[in-house]
């Protein structure tokens, strides 16, 4: 995933080499505050490729022409951002140059930055809650730290919570904490998602039989990944060209490690070569699709745009062809719970003859639970609905309800897109 976006840097040299190391020059950098300052190497060509760890920075030494007459603080067109919180002023001996320009790819290479991963004794993740704005990578030492970060939202999607779990149990493991309490607080953090509790469960038998904690949860992470993968090779031999797909909520790279599920099919279809366009529901309280995935399919170079919740039937009156979501749960009878907003959705698309998928991993099936209506619905704080920002939009006296997800009946999916190919709701026996 080709990014770009404000990043805040604390950024100083700390030494120019000699000319017979080809005038190379060492950049100290530190991401945010939690994250220790990095030695990294810039050499000295009009733009240059860093890597720092698992993120890629070009930076250019001198300012392209096209820029010379961009203000400081603007948000460049072309996918070069600056963010207005970072100072980029730098005195280079020998050097007359400031640089002013930094571009941060994200991708599937396997060295490119995932959403959760483990480094140094911490999880690191990126915070969600601070995006599209800016890039903040937050770590965690402790399982608590982790629950916390699952629970307020700093980590969401099905997969990367999951993924977050299984690195919260390492640490548990890591820090000799008794992991029976460390799995009851992790799978409290949000009631809703299976991931959450396959990931849990699965780390506790791998470090009963003696595995060692970050191999596990490194596997465990990768395994997601992987299927992920084959799920966007599946589910892309359902789009065409020139098919208007519509999605909500995010269920992109970001919410699963690496890749996505709902937005993988999209991404390989893209990237086959196929003209689509993409129309993303905003999802209403948090704003998961506009913030989240139109950043991803923006950065991705994919044709979108963002709609507000209630024009969904709208639009796929007018010409879409295809509705595919993520889930957080899908139970036995192929009932499945996913981000409030999903359910009318489904009832619009059936309505409609428009095919509605559903891409989620096997992780994400839970076989023991009957109908959609045993599913626990997790219910958030009001003050999402009724402030933005901080700033009460609703009057005061008034009160919100606020269930994160809906339940969507089975009758009005045509598939499951999983790592195992796509089946019908009545075909989820053949995973048992």
């Amino acid at each position: 995933m080709d990014c770009a976006f404000p990043v805040r840097l604390d950024i100083s040299v700390s030494e120019r080499l000699d000319d017979d190391r080809h005038d190379n020059i060492f950049l100290r950098t530190g991401f945010v505050t939690r994250m220790s300052p990095l030695e990294l190497e810039y050499k000295s060509n009009p733009s240059s490729v860093i890597s720092i760890g698992q993120v890629y920075i070009v930076i250019y030494k001198t300012i392209p022409s096209y820029l010379k007459n961009v203000t400081f603080f603007e948000m460049i067109s072309s996918g070069y951002v600056i963010s207005r919180r970072t100072t980029l002023l730098i005195t280079m001996p020998a050097y007359t140059c400031t640089i002013i320009c930094m571009k941060i790819g994200l991708g599937t290479n396997g060295k490119d930055m995932r959403a959760v991963w483990f480094e140094n004794g911490e999880v690191k993740m990126i915070d969600q809650r601070e995006l599209p704005h800016d890039l903040v990578i937050v770590g965690f030492g402790t399982h608590d730290e982790v629950a916390l970060s699952i629970r307020n939202m700093t980590t969401r999607g099905a997969p990367s919570i999951g993924a977050a779990a299984a690195y919260g149990m390492c640490l548990a493991a890591l820090n000799k904490h008794d992991l029976k309490d460390a799995a009851e607080t992790l799978k409290d953090a949000r009631p809703t998602a299976n991931d959450l509790f396959y990931a849990v469960d699965h780390m506790s038998a791998e470090l009963k039989r003696g595995a060692d904690p970050v191999t596990a949860a490194n596997a465990y992470a990768q395994m997601m990944v992987d299927k992920c993968i084959k799920m966007g090779e599946y589910g892309s031999t359902l789009i065409k060209d020139r098919d208007n797909v519509m999605t909500h909520c995010n269920a992109g790279a970001l919410a699963t490690v690496d890749h996505g599920t709902a937005i993988a099919p999209i991404r390989k279809a893209w990237a086959d070569g196929k003209k689509i366009f993409v129309y993303v529901s905003e999802t209403r309280p948090r704003l998961q699709g506009m913030q989240l995935t139109a950043w991803e399919l923006l950065r991705e170079g994919i044709p979108h745009a963002i709609i507000a919740d209630g024009a969904s039937g709208h639009f796929m009156r007018k010409g879409v062809n295809m509705v595919i979501t993520g889930a957080d749960r899908i139970v036995a009878n192929g009932d499945f719970a996913n981000k409030i907003g999903t359910y009318e959705k489904a009832v619009i698309a059936k309505e409609l003859n428009i095919p509605f998928y559903v891409a989620a991993p096997v992780s994400t099936f839970d076989l023991n639970t009957k109908h959609g209506d045993d599913i626990h619905i997790e219910e958030r704080p009001e003050e999402e609905v009724t402030m933005i920002g901080g700033v009460r939009i609703a009057p005061v006296g008034s009160v919100a309800l606020n269930p994160s997800f809906d339940v969507t009946p089975a009758k009005y999916v045509t598939g499951f897109i999983t790592e195992i190919g796509i089946l019908k709701p009545t075909e989820i026996h053949k995973m048992r």
